[in-house]
């Protein structure tokens, strides 16, 4: 058994590393005071008060670092163990005085009354004070003085510990209200996702990010956040910046899918220059076996059959036309009103009994459109809505205007629109879905083809427009519709008269067919000489016009190609009618753009491929007629 002195030694030493590692741990002045003799002192006091750790202080009188006309009060305080601060004059080692605060308080130990005294110098107090201002300050200033959105976090929680005015507009919610909500309440992720996105960022594993925020207007902006630890009062708290980019990305989108439709457009104008040629061929050689072969022979079903796929086909070619924006428009001014109202009962009768079909007509500003086009993207809509609700439900179009500002973020320029919105009560589409739900060939559909509702977005993009689509699972689907109204009349066609009867062909009259592929002039030479042409062929624009000027001025009509490799058939028809103003000229095409028409006479005739042989005959005949009544 260890001796009672054995213990109170070990108790001593315990006691002064007790002691030591309490003072060395405090920044400040401190010293232990036992029966008023210095008994501890940190390096804090020593720095203080000008002495070197190789001093001795210890033994020394506690009040002997002060001016003697302080030292009575140090002594009282001592006593009282009051805590208060005394402003003293502090006494350093080389003789000069330093006014200093000092808090004294005695405590009872078993073995003696201990002092204990923190002393201050009051101007690094008055400096740090200062400091922690100027700190306060620079951070108001760096969180109020800019146009961005700030909000200040805690990252265990995610309350919202601060937000700057900006933010306050921005969310539409008050500074208090902000102050007692959590990000969690702004944020459209997950609870468990935003605890971890904010330890990334406190962290610093990542501090940039991609969020969508709810405002107090219950709208859903895309925004960027660039979020990291900031240390203020001795707390680590997250800096959030924020950028709304919900215009930026919707420019974006609508870029991308621009570029998309170009590509498109690029290659539906290309495949639809071969395709509408191997179309035509089968068209054509379908009228000529058919003219052969009797009435009821089950080969004419066959012939039938045939060129209802080559129909079929050439309807595939105009909607990737209509996709990439390259299909021609007849521009009219429309009354959205009416061409709606009128709708109404192919409407009903398209979609059947178990879809209730609404139509609210509300005042709409006219447009100019083609009115087929604008009937077959309604109708693609309605569609699309009606595979949509495969339980039944009911369909709403509704008309009207929107006037749009100069920053509304689709791209569409400020001013007047006429709106018409699509809307169902079906399954409606997440947001993948919806993401792509414009492109082409993108479909949830078994058996559709994807190129419906592309369709339509080209088509209201090449009258200017924009068509955009809001849904949800489970909330069915709104697609709106916006045109630019009209600013002035559209210019009507010369004459409403009918078009003269096609002249009958003179036996042996001379026609002139410029087609650079090969099976396509070979059908169209059957056609026409199976009406009584007489027809020369070229298998280019450069080759037509080699011909001397006695040969030229003895054919009654030229049918060209449009897309020809070299000259075009615009650029012949322009040379031709330079050497004969009185020629009859016919441009097949499969891909015209509608600026062509405007840079020809109006007597020059447009056929569309593909055609049938008899088709290819009657356009031929009403261009000459033109020519001949003009």
């Amino acid at each position: 058994m260890n001796a009672p002195s054995d213990r109170a030694s070990a108790s001593r030493t315990a006691n002064d590393t007790l002691f030591e590692a309490l003072l060395s741990s405090v920044p400040d002045a401190v010293a232990i005071v036992r029966s008023r003799k210095l008994w501890r002192v940190n390096e804090g006091l020593l720095r203080l008060f000008g002495y070197e750790p190789t001093d001795s202080l210890l033994g020394r009188s506690w009040t002997s670092l002060f001016v003697p006309e302080d030292r009575p009060g140090l002594l009282e305080a001592g006593t009282t163990g009051t805590p208060t601060p005394q402003l003293v004059r502090a006494l350093r080692r080389d003789g000069s005085e330093l006014p200093v605060e000092v808090r004294v308080s005695t405590h009872a130990l078993p073995d003696a009354d201990y002092l204990l005294a923190i002393v201050r110098d009051p101007a690094h107090r008055d400096a740090a004070e200062r400091a922690i201002r100027e700190q306060e300050a620079l951070y108001r200033a760096i969180f109020e003085v800019n146009t961005a959105v700030k909000l200040l976090l805690e990252p265990g929680t995610g309350r919202i510990v601060d937000a700057n005015h900006t933010a306050v507009q921005f969310y539409g919610w008050s500074l208090e209200q902000l102050r007692s909500m959590k990000i969690q309440d702004i944020n459209t992720l997950t609870a468990e996702e935003i605890v971890a996105e904010m330890e990334h960022a406190r962290a610093r594993r990542r501090t940039y990010f991609r969020f969508r925020h709810r405002t107090a207007r219950d709208e859903l902006r895309h925004v960027e956040v660039h979020s990291g630890p900031i240390d203020l009062g001795g707390e680590t708290l997250l800096l959030s910046i924020i950028h709304d980019v919900t215009e930026r990305d919707a420019l974006e989108e609508q870029l991308r899918r621009a570029q998309r439709l170009e590509t498109v457009g690029r290659l539906a104008g290309g495949v639809a220059h071969d395709f509408n040629n191997l179309l035509t061929v089968m068209m054509t050689t379908c009228g000529l076996v058919g003219r052969e072969l009797p009435p009821e022979s089950p080969g004419c079903d066959y012939l039938r059959d045939l060129e209802h796929a080559a129909r079929r086909g050439a309807e595939l070619t105009q909607q990737l036309l209509a996709v990439g924006r390259r299909q021609v428009m007849r521009e009219q001014r429309i009354d959205v009103r009416a061409l709606v109202g009128e709708m109404e009962g192919l409407l009903h009768r398209t979609l059947g009994e178990r879809i209730e079909v609404r139509v609210v007509l509300e005042d709409a500003p006219p447009v100019s459109a083609d009115a087929g086009q604008l009937e077959q993207v309604l109708l693609n809509l309605a569609l699309n809505a009606r595979d949509a609700m495969p339980d039944g439900g009911r369909l709403t179009i509704r008309t009207g205007s929107v006037t749009l500002g100069p920053v509304d973020g689709r791209g569409l320029s400020p001013g007047p629109y006429a709106s018409i919105t699509v809307e169902d009560t079906g399954k409606g589409m997440d947001e993948h879905t919806r993401a792509h739900v414009f492109d082409p060939f993108f479909t949830t559909k078994p058996h559709g083809s994807g190129l419906g509702l592309s369709t339509a977005y080209g088509i209201v993009s090449q009258f200017r427009g924009e068509l955009d689509v809001r849904s949800a699972p489970g909330e069915g689907s709104t697609f709106e519709m916006l045109l630019p109204a009209v600013r002035r009349r559209a210019p009507t066609p010369a004459s409403t008269e009918a078009p003269p009867p096609p002249a009958p062909v003179v036996a042996g009259q001379r026609a002139l067919v410029v087609e650079d592929a090969p099976d396509v002039r070979h059908a169209m030479r059957r056609a026409l000489e199976g009406a009584g042409w007489n027809v020369q062929v070229a298998e280019s624009a450069e080759a037509a016009l080699s011909r001397s000027g006695a040969e030229l001025g003895d054919l009654g009509a030229v049918v060209s190609d449009v897309r020809m490799p070299g000259m075009s058939g615009i650029d012949l028809a322009h040379a031709l009618r330079r050497r004969r103003r009185d020629l009859p000229i016919l441009l097949v095409t499969g891909n015209l753009e509608e600026h062509v028409h405007r840079t020809l006479p109006d007597d020059v005739g447009f056929l569309r491929k593909p055609f049938r042989g008899d088709e290819l005959v009657e356009a031929l005949a009403a261009a000459v007629a033109r020519v001949e009544g003009g």
